[in-house]
């Protein structure tokens, strides 16, 4: 467990591994604790062995799914998939086989371009790997505590240091100069943008409520006799639990203040529906009610502290939201021609970027 933890701290810190050099460690760190717990040593042989679990299949169907995109079809096949990659299929040949040879094009890929898929279907390995490695080594429910408490700790490590951020030089990220939105007193941890670092928070943030509901022992309805010992220790368990509890209200309240200083309008709009449905399931059951309420008074604490601040970015950036509006159904109605020329299998995992500059106006040519 640890290996994966170090893994998963690494990929943050370092900017959220969106560089060359960070997700290359990370995918080969994940290759290597792979091979380490799922190749074992039985009956005198090597063998593969792979954890069951309920979307094993629907992993597998990524998997055929992205590499049907890279895998050599009929040129016959490919029209009546893709008409539009028959197409490039077919002008991307050399010139000798265009003009002296004459050699019609038998067999192609769907994908526009080859490299950017394999890239993508490379990167959904290790996340597989990654995912069904983890499931393996928290076989516990000590394990899968500790990783909890991780990953709790973590979020709220990085809205701390986020908010200090904002507070204090606002164009260095950790001892990196900031290559976007510089000069911008927008919390965004040590990710490079602060879409990715409010992601995060709303995630974690959401994730700490539920684990603290979890956390609520169920109560015991048979009416026996019980000592003053087991009196006393089952209320000392319940004051730690309360505890545990409130420690970990702090936590998610301070990665909710993360989310408002990032002024992240996608997260506050992907926030609030994911707490107003747990807030739901937590207050519909008698065991988390509590946890229900806990997480409405953390929303009221992020909201008052952004008024006594005075923290009011979000509120000036959903101002410019019409403003933007309009560039979006830009985008949307250029992204839509695409989808018609490609309207059964797309373009490709990874290759949007590559299919758009065809369809993009002149309007966004440094979008």
């Amino acid at each position: 467990m640890i290996i994966f933890a170090v893994i998963l701290m690494w990929s943050v810190l370092l900017f959220g591994a969106v560089h060359t050099y960070a997700y290359t460690v990370v995918n080969i760190g994940i290759l290597i604790v792979a091979c380490r717990h799922f190749i074992q040593w039985k009956n005198n042989s090597l063998t593969l062995v792979f954890p069951k679990t309920p979307i094993n299949n629907m992993l597998l169907m990524g998997v055929f799914f992205i590499g049907l995109y890279i895998i050599p079809l009929p040129q016959f096949l490919i029209h009546l998939l893709s008409p539009e990659s028959a197409m490039i299929n077919q002008l991307s040949q050399s010139p000798m086989q265009c003009i002296e040879n004459n050699i019609p094009l038998r067999f192609g890929t769907i994908a526009l371009t080859d490299f950017s898929l394999r890239n993508a279907w490379v990167q959904y390995m290790v996340y597989v790997l990654f995912f069904l490695g983890l499931i393996q080594v928290l076989d516990t429910p000590k394990r899968l505590k500790q990783f909890s408490i991780l990953l709790i700790l973590m979020g709220a490590a990085q809205s701390l240091y986020g908010i200090m951020q904002t507070f204090g030089d606002v164009n260095y990220i950790l001892w990196v100069p900031k290559a976007i939105f510089k000069n911008e007193r927008d919390t965004s941890g040590t990710f490079i943008n602060r879409n990715h670092f409010a992601a995060l928070m709303t995630m974690l943030m959401l994730f700490a409520v539920a684990y603290s509901a979890s956390l609520t022992g169920r109560k015991v309805t048979k009416k026996t006799k019980i000592s003053a010992k087991k009196k006393l220790t089952r209320f000392l368990s319940r004051e730690r639990q309360w505890n545990q509890q409130i420690l970990i209200a702090v936590a998610a309240a301070v990665m909710g203040l993360g989310i408002l200083f990032s002024a992240s309008r996608g997260a506050m709009l992907a926030f609030f529906p994911g707490a107003i449905v747990l807030i739901m399931v937590l207050t519909a059951r008698r065991t988390t009610r509590k946890q229900g309420l806990i997480m409405v008074v953390v929303c009221i604490i992020i909201a008052g502290f952004a008024i006594f601040a005075g923290e009011d970015r979000t509120i000036r950036r959903f101002s410019f939201f019409q403003e933007n509006i309009k560039d979006r159904l830009r985008y949307t109605e250029r992204s839509l021609e695409l989808i018609k020329d490609y309207p059964l299998f797309g373009v490709g995992a990874s290759n949007f970027e590559c299919a758009f500059s065809k369809y993009q106006s002149p309007l966004d040519q440094q979008v």
